[in-house]
């Protein structure tokens, strides 16, 4: 089903490890979090908390953007998944004493939230890196899988287990997890990219010898194979930058309206919650596998970019309408559930083509533009959602949702007709190279023709003889 090339296995292996344990990791330190707050919290403060995560969040990326600059990115997934490790264990030691405190819990929150956004960086910064654009869409896709893979072993592990298995014990896996991320951060670190192995041959990357050429198999497929050409870095930040921060305002509210509706309708019982969010993850997780499989593969041509990046707000639309008329909570649950559930087409095509837009920019830019839009856009937008949900009523932040949905669909649409526009000057140059060239050439052999006494008419553009 997947034709990895030879050269790129180990990378994508790694890579895939790497995606699967930090996925894995990620939702047990959200499900953990989400569940202790609400039951033991409430609503009440919930808004506070989004509050406080996204200001927390965007003073926590901002200083690991610095980080990236001057680190590379397997050492920053070292230190991150250390400092994820050691704020586990202590939550681990602190809980049982202080089981109600607010600050703790609303920690234990935060820290969930903080791990998804550097986590993001880590694994969006190491595909551009050690994949890039040499690599087969394959390798893309193969690496996409490991996320709802990891959702549906720790959905279901959450859904199954959380009668038998404590809270504390959750916690310890998570640490677990986060140990084990660390070490996959120190093989990435001697893992060679797919350009390096391009150029010296699969077997020579990691040797000192001279470089000897290396014959592409046919079904290496590079992911911009029609993007040899770079968009403008400075639109492409801009339109892909609004969308980020609308996607995540949209998200934000939606996520507000499921877990408040959750709490209330399972009565705060911690044990319901677990299993309520450990069942969406699973069967969230398992939808995604089943699109990732059908649809990525061939989304990642590179041609088809407007259903990938357009139809997720499209539906929202209605999902946001139908909760702002939903006469009771009960209803609402099922439309934020139904909302939330179009996680499974964002993770295996929405952010997979987005991510793969980044490539589409100069490596010197990816950089910044993968930071700023995941370390500084994203929790800043948390922010003004936050600060939405926290100081205006349901009809005004549910207004407000349908707002920057239309904002959303605006901004992708931009940014597909960037990119779009952009393969068309490259098609027409492609072409006008061409057709002077065949030009020259059939000059050429006018020219030698006469100098033999031979007269050859030939058309200039077909170059057919008659």
């Amino acid at each position: 089903m997947f034709k990895i090339p030879t050269y790129e296995r180990s990378t994508v292996l790694l890579l895939f490890a790497f995606s699967l344990v930090i996925a894995t990791s990620y939702i047990v330190a959200r499900t953990i979090g989400d569940s202790l707050f609400l039951s033991r919290i409430g609503n009440e403060h919930l808004s506070l908390v989004f509050v406080l995560s996204g200001i927390f969040t965007a003073i926590v990326a901002s200083a690991w953007y610095l980080l990236t600059k001057k680190y590379s990115v397997a050492t920053t997934i070292q230190v991150s998944s250390f400092c994820f490790a050691a704020f586990t264990l202590t939550a681990f030691v602190l809980l049982p004493k202080y089981h109600h405190s607010f600050w703790l819990l609303a920690a234990i929150y935060l820290m969930a939230d903080i791990k998804g956004c550097i986590n993001a960086i880590n694994i969006v910064l190491a595909l551009n890196t050690k994949l890039g654009r040499e690599a087969s869409k394959s390798a893309w896709t193969v690496v996409g899988l490991a996320a709802p893979i990891a959702a549906v072993l720790a959905g279901g592990a959450l859904a199954l287990e959380s009668a038998v298995l404590s809270i504390q014990t959750w916690l310890i896996v998570g640490m677990c997890l986060d140990v084990v991320a660390m070490a996959i951060g120190f093989g990435l670190k001697y893992q060679a990219n797919i350009k390096a192995v391009l150029a010296v041959g699969s077997d020579q990357a990691s040797s000192t010898t001279k470089p000897t050429a290396f014959k592409i198999p046919d079904y290496h497929s590079p992911l911009c194979s029609k993007a040899k050409t770079y968009v403008c870095s400075d639109k492409f930040r801009k339109w892909i930058g609004i969308l980020i921060a609308a996607k995540v305002i949209v998200l934000t509210i939606l996520a507000f309206e499921w877990k408040s509706a959750a709490n209330t309708v399972f009565e705060g019982q911690t044990t319901s919650l677990v299993q309520f969010f450990g069942i969406y993850y699973g069967v969230v997780g398992f939808a995604t596998i089943v699109l990732q499989l059908l649809l990525t593969d061939r989304f990642l041509s590179g041609k088809r970019l407007t259903v990938p990046v357009i139809l997720m707000p499209a539906m929202l639309l209605f999902v946001s309408v139908s909760i702002f008329l939903s006469p009771s909570v009960v209803i609402v649950l099922v439309f934020a559930t139904i909302g939330k559930s179009l996680d499974a087409w964002r993770r295996s095509v929405h952010d997979t083509t987005l991510n793969f837009l980044y490539t589409r920019i100069r490596r010197g830019q990816r950089r910044f533009a993968i930071s700023l839009n995941s370390g500084l856009i994203k929790p800043l937008a948390e922010v003004a959602a936050a600060s939405v949900i926290f100081l205006g009523t349901p009809v005004a932040y549910r207004s407000v949702l349908a707002a920057v949905l239309l904002l959303w669909v605006f901004a992708g649409y931009r940014l597909v007709r960037l990119v779009k526009s952009t393969d068309k000057i490259t098609e027409a140059k492609q072409s006008t190279l061409f057709s002077n060239l065949v030009i020259r050439l059939n000059a050429i052999f006018r020219s030698k023709a006469k100098e033999d006494g031979r007269r050859i008419h030939a058309d200039p553009i077909d170059g057919q003889t008659y």
